[in-house]
């Protein structure tokens, strides 16, 4: 019932957690690129 109450709020609460988590996301593709090319670097070599 908090919608009802106070839509705009959750408004807020969503966009900020929708936000957070493409952040993880992108941070986690990022991060698991960066070790597949050092994982290849280290096994070409």
């Amino acid at each position: 019932m908090s919608l009802l109450n106070n839509p705009h709020q959750d408004f807020w609460k969503f966009s900020i957690l929708n936000s957070i988590q493409s952040f993880m996301n992108r941070a986690l593709i990022e991060e698991k690129h960066s070790f597949q090319q050092g994982l290849s670097a280290v096994t070409c070599n």
